[in-house]
């Protein structure tokens, strides 16, 4: 008896229960370009990447000068910017705006927003220009859409920056119960929504805390302020309005922060924690697809006691955490400590260790199943994929290797597999499947449709024997 399985029905059962760990990347180092003096010490800070893979940040350096003291160094940046070229990324420093420089920020246009000498900056079209005449020294550019509205700050006020011929600065207000507040606004997205930080200081205590703000700006002139709670920080926002960051965890002493989400969409919206994320952690990045990278802090617990190990980049998707150390080849001598930003593509903007030296790289996420010309896969149907793809199709499945792209497998081929043998390969794919399962009830449900398969390729098999 040969069992019709339909791919299609087991990924609407299983639904957004399967674990979804089962997600492959590709890592491409990001170098250090050439210091601007010989002999410089040097490090990165990749910050944003946009959807043509492009990366920006900054260098870290140690400018060394000679005195009456000696030889004295201090420490300095540079706006830096990383281009996708044949496979890797090419480096290269920003100048202008030179030294004393970061790059916070890249759109889809290429517009590139950030710090330099006190001051904010973009540039925009390939050309640098100078904000100061707008946005005086003490201020910051840190968000960028892509209409090239830019957001800040300038001083302690929250500030936005419009494309010429509009109205070009806008301070923000204040959220609500604010007392004088330090404002900064760190993200905005297409639709206009600006979300960000404030600081409360308590005069009498000196003690203080931080919400977060969300403000729509609205055409007719209806513009909304939302008072988002407290958090440590307001980090990315995606275009349908949801923000992530984190919170503080004061009924977990040592657990510093907790990553949280906040979708603006709601009646009343406030940050809440993730989960499934654990302490210890922050969300850094979010797409347009919903996921979530940052880092989290393994642990066990001990005697009562949780012991937290090092710290490692997540990927949140799927209503699961993802451990990215588990979606790279073991033999690359990686260990990702932090994920800070994300595209809707999926790449994955990473800092690590490689071989126990500090290393930037993007995580390119493979496709499964399919042609590398596809669109990237729901994680579930990839997950089904391969467990059953090599067993459901005639000569026309794929398996993924420790490393590198998918590679056609033909199970049949010389075996001349009968259907009864093929559905007993079937039956055990499901059960491979269901072990991946971490709702109890739907892990039966599948586990029961496996067995059931089982037994009757069991017993067709026998009967063709008999």
């Amino acid at each position: 008896m040969r069992i019709d399985f339909e791919l299609g029905r087991l990924v609407d059962l299983l639904g957004p229960r399967l674990d979804t760990t089962f997600v492959r990347h590709t890592i491409t180092e990001l170098p250090v370009p050439a210091p601007p003096e010989p002999g410089q010490s040097l490090d990165i800070r990749p910050r944003d990447i946009n959807e043509q893979g492009v990366v920006v940040g900054n260098l870290n350096f140690l400018r060394f000068t000679d005195g009456p003291l000696g030889r004295l160094g201090a420490r300095s940046t540079i706006a830096a910017i990383w281009n996708p070229q044949g496979g890797a990324m090419r480096a290269s420093r920003l100048d202008p705006p030179g030294i004393g420089s970061i790059a916070f920020a890249i759109n889809d246009r290429g517009t590139i927003v950030g710090v330099h000498n006190r001051a904010a900056y973009w540039i925009r079209g390939g050309v640098f220009e100078d904000l100061r005449t707008l946005l005086p020294v003490h201020s910051r550019a840190l968000g960028v859409n892509n209409h090239d509205h830019v957001v800040g700050a300038q001083a302690n006020e929250a500030v936005s920056y419009n494309v010429p011929g509009s109205s070009p600065v806008f301070r923000l207000p204040h959220p609500p119960n604010a007392h004088a507040p330090i404002t900064v606004a760190t993200t905005v997205n297409d639709g206009a929504r600006i979300a960000g930080e404030c600081d409360h200081m308590d005069a009498g205590t000196g003690e203080g805390s931080k919400d977060g703000f969300a403000y729509q700006m609205d055409l007719t002139g209806d513009d909304r302020m939302f008072d988002l709670g407290e958090v440590t920080r307001v980090t990315d926002m995606n275009e349908a309005g949801v923000l992530v960051g984190a919170i503080p965890l004061p009924e977990q002493p040592g657990a510093f922060e907790h990553a949280a989400i906040c979708p603006l969409a709601v009646e009343a919206p406030a940050f809440q924690l993730i989960a499934e994320v654990g302490p210890r952690s922050a969300a850094l990045g979010v797409n347009d697809r919903g996921h979530i990278v940052g880092y989290y802090t393994p642990r066990f617990e001990f005697r009562g006691t949780y012991i937290y190990l090092e710290q490692s980049a997540f990927l949140y998707r799927g209503g699961a955490r993802i451990d990215l150390n588990d979606t790279i080849p073991p033999t690359s001598g990686w260990k990702l400590n932090e994920a800070v930003a994300i595209n809707n593509a999926g790449q994955i903007v990473v800092r690590g260790k490689q071989h126990g030296e500090p290393r930037w790289a993007v995580l390119t996420p493979n496709t499964i199943g399919l042609p590398s010309n596809e669109p990237i896969l729901d994680p579930r149907l990839d997950l089904v994929r391969w467990f059953l793809g090599a067993v459901t199709q005639d000569g026309g499945g794929w398996g993924l290797p420790p490393a590198g792209p998918p590679v056609p497998i033909d199970p049949w081929g010389p075996l001349h597999n009968t259907p009864e043998k093929r559905d007993l390969l079937v039956g055990l794919a499901i059960h491979a499947v269901a072990a991946r399962v971490h709702d109890p009830a739907t892990q039966e449900i599948v586990r029961e449709a496996a067995i059931r398969v089982l037994r009757e390729s069991v017993e067709g098999v026998t009967r063709i024997r008999r």
